[in-house]
């Protein structure tokens, strides 16, 4: 199954450098070629996939609001860095539609409060959001990442989280989404 949404050709739209743009279009290439789960396979069994139609949403993007930290772009060695190859069509559908926000602490820092990341979905949207959190030797921090509202949404979120030796990092996901709204994560 490819839903028109989620093709090679919809990347195409998309902003970034030229490297995000080509790595973009390699992913949605691997998401068309990946087959569509069913509750055959084990990690799907105690699901409802089978109910599931990707076709019913339009790309979109969520609000997100960060407080208590700037995010930086990604830069190509950021990208990817944790999760090299895409492990489903979910995974690989966030490497194509997603942009990444990245949160590092640089090395012996600490992040003096918690880094909030509000995510507000739109109703009927699909959004992809990506956080690649970067935490170099010995720093310190908490992040925690809400998903609001979101009727009848989709929502497929990957976290990268990458924590050099010594780091020590809290991470909270908390899902505030409509009762109407698929999560896949």
């Amino acid at each position: 199954m490819n839903p028109s949404i989620f093709t090679p050709d919809s990347v195409g739209a998309l902003d970034g450098e030229p490297w995000l743009r080509a790595a973009r279009l390699a992913s949605a290439q691997v998401a068309a070629a990946q087959p569509w789960p069913t509750a055959e396979e084990e990690i799907w069994r105690y699901s409802c996939i089978d109910d599931f139609d990707p076709t019913a949403y339009r790309l979109d993007r969520p609000t997100t609001t960060i407080t208590g930290f700037t995010p930086t772009s990604v830069t190509e060695g950021q990208w990817r860095s944790v999760m090299t190859e895409p492990v489903d069509v979910f995974a690989a559908w966030n490497d194509a539609f997603a942009d990444p926000i990245v949160i590092r602490i640089g090395r012996g820092q600490t992040a003096s409060q918690p880094v909030v990341i509000a995510h507000h979905i739109p109703a009927g949207a699909a959004v992809l959001p990506r956080l690649v959190l970067l935490a170099e030797e010995n720093a310190e921090v908490t992040v925690i990442e809400r998903f609001l509202g979101g009727d009848h949404a989709l929502v497929v979120p990957v976290l990268e989280l990458h924590a050099a030796q010594s780091a020590r990092v809290r991470y909270r996901s908390l899902n505030d989404l409509s009762s109407t709204a698929w999560s896949i994560a």
